[in-house]
């Protein structure tokens, strides 16, 4: 005789929870539901409507969460522009991006001169003013061209950019140890944290265990910051990609489904596959549809919007 409680769930669109308060002793399997007396193919054909009752059923339950969040938002916090920049970035626990003393190389690079305009206050020591000296315009024209525009605004603003004559301890002159030197006689709690695009004094920044932030140079070059835009991966297979103009979209590499949740709440949905593109704005969120063990898992990814 035909268990036809199963079916009548399914049908309804009943997920396998709700089916499991019914037929306590459930086992999603096509032996299962024969022994209810369905034939195989009813059976086959049961199980497929069931899965896909529980993957409606996860997307409605992730959804109506996105929604209820939207409804109430949180004050957006503008992330540190070291996050934003990614991977091209080495920091260690404690780094403040919006307290920050200078390295001579921190001014070489158009990603380390995005934190120093980002932040609050920036300090350069005595130290490293006669080091920006040495530097040769025909070696490092760059270079040299934002040591003079940055000298312009170190007069320009004091309340910003603060001057130390600070030029080392026990005679020391070479400018990185002089540097680490400053950081340890300062109290930890006003210490600002180092920014540089040297690696080797990185390194001696993390042993003496003071906060620092590493433009990594070679990671950099990988990215290649002529191009006219740059990608951060999100995870699943979602890159985030940011173009010079200031506009970002959502690249999906993946095989996994995915929705734009915007911040009114509403939403977006895009199937999975390679080369799907979403435009993207502050205060919106991307949620994926990963499928485990025939069971499909949201998964909220948190953008790194700007603008």
């Amino acid at each position: 005789m035909i268990n036809k409680t199963a079916g009548h769930i399914i049908l309804k669109g009943g997920t396998s929870e709700e089916l499991r308060k019914a037929i306590p002793e459930l086992e999603l399997t096509e032996e299962f539901f024969c022994n209810l007396g369905y034939k195989a193919s009813t059976a086959k054909r049961y199980l497929r409507r069931l899965r896909k009752n529980d993957e409606q059923k996860d997307k409605e339950i992730a959804q109506e969460e996105l929604a209820k969040q939207a409804r109430e938002p949180e004050q957006p916090k503008q992330p540190k522009p070291v996050d934003i920049l990614g991977e091209m970035f080495i920091k260690s626990e404690e780094a403040d991006s919006k307290n920050l003393l200078a390295d001579t190389c921190a001014l070489g690079n158009k990603e380390t001169l995005e934190l120093i305009e980002k932040a609050k206050q920036v300090t350069f020591i005595y130290s490293i003013i006669e080091e920006m000296d040495k530097k040769n315009m025909k070696t490092k024209p760059k270079l040299f061209s934002n040591i003079g525009k940055y000298c312009s605004k170190i007069l320009q603003e004091p309340e910003k950019y603060m001057l130390s004559t600070f030029s080392g301890l026990r005679d020391e002159k070479y400018p990185d140890n002089v540097l680490l030197q400053y950081l340890l006689i300062l109290p930890k709690q006003i210490r600002p944290t180092l920014l540089t695009a040297d690696k080797k004094l990185a390194v001696k920044a993390a042993t003496w265990n003071l906060p620092y932030i590493l433009f990594d140079v070679s990671i950099a070059k990988k990215v290649d910051s002529s191009a006219e835009e740059y990608r951060i991966k999100l995870g699943f297979g979602i890159y985030e990609v940011k173009n010079k103009d200031g506009s970002t979209y959502i690249e999906n590499r993946g095989t996994y489904k995915f929705d734009v949740i915007h911040s009114d709440g509403s939403h977006t949905s895009y199937k999975k596959g390679h080369g799907q593109i979403a435009n993207v704005k502050l205060g919106d969120k991307v949620c994926v549809y990963q499928k485990q063990k025939n069971i499909t898992v949201s998964r909220v990814l948190k953008l790194q919007l700007t603008v």
